[in-house]
């Protein structure tokens, strides 16, 4: 028996003096660094997309900017009412534009020699720009989630920065791409919820920002179903309609719908109080001049 212990003690010490110079030098990094590394070089390549596109394209159609700018400096002199400021339509982008111009008050009459409504053409694109980032980091983190591969949601997001209505209006001054921004970053975490990393927040969080797009542009309303059946059906498992996990999903999903709607609901009573509507009459008048004299010849609402 020693014999034989010692045959096999001398042929594992050959085995391991074989296999040794094969095994890697240095610390072995955990996939998930590796994951993370891969991802922060997909987010600068769209990173440096999004910044070439700044630098060397320019807005073919500038929509309502030069409306909402007047607007903005109207109101501030007291030359425009309260109803026409916070429009039904895009209820928060005018005061945003508000906001953004005298809060950079200093920096804008130097960089345009006192032209108020330059200065507020400018201060409606800054949030522009900077939530045009936000949507593009949304798109790849949406296309990531969905496709696993940094590689795919590169390609995808510069697809989507590609795209010509977002290279025209995202460096404009109007509310389309904010509000895109913010749906595309509440899918996001919702699809995050639908894989297993519940977070109650995180639904009341995305909640908040669906709601939000809304009041930057209401016709986002209406993407609202499709976002909360995709965030269903991706996270669908071959468990049966009564399981722990759909109860569980179905139980963050009613938590940001109940958010999103609350929130809301509370957004546009505020709008409300604050245009000085004070009848079911000047509602709907308030609604129709959202229209912008529009007038389809089939309405629901």
């Amino acid at each position: 028996p020693t014999r034989d212990m010692d045959k096999i003690a001398d042929s594992t010490a050959r085995y391991s003096a074989i296999r040794s110079p094969s095994l890697p030098e240095g610390p072995i990094r955990p996939a998930r660094e590796v994951g993370r590394q891969h991802i922060w070089w997909g987010v600068g390549f769209v990173t440096l997309v999004y910044a070439t596109l700044i630098c060397f394209t320019k807005p073919l159609n500038w929509g309502d900017t030069i409306v909402y700018a007047r607007n903005v400096v109207n109101f501030s002199a007291g030359l425009l009412n309260s109803r026409q400021f916070w429009d039904f339509g895009h209820l928060f982008w005018r005061p945003i534009g508000y906001l953004v111009w005298h809060l950079g008050g200093p920096y804008w009459s130097r960089q345009f020699g006192g032209n108020q409504v330059l200065e507020a053409y400018a201060a409606l694109r800054l949030p522009n720009l900077l939530l045009g980032y936000i949507a593009v980091l949304a798109s790849f983190g949406i296309a990531w989630r969905i496709s696993c591969s940094v590689l795919t949601a590169s390609i995808i997001a510069a697809g989507f920065i590609g795209w010509n209505p977002f290279i025209n209006y995202f460096q404009s001054g109007t509310s389309y791409v904010p509000g895109l921004a913010m749906q595309l970053v509440g899918l996001y975490l919702l699809l995050s919820n639908s894989r297993g990393e519940n977070s109650r927040a995180r639904a009341w969080l995305a909640g908040v920002l669906l709601a939000l797009s809304v009041c930057l542009w209401v016709p986002y309303l209406f993407g609202l179903p499709g976002i909360f059946l995709l965030a269903y059906l991706w996270g669908e498992t071959k468990s049966g309609w009564n399981s722990t996990e759909n109860r569980i999903r179905l139980h963050w999903l009613a938590h940001a719908l109940a958010v999103c709607a609350l929130v809301g609901i509370g957004m546009f009573a505020i709008g409300t109080s604050l245009a000085g509507i004070k009848s079911v009459g000047e509602f709907k008048t308030w609604v129709a001049d959202a229209g912008h004299g529009i007038q389809p010849d089939r309405r629901y609402f």
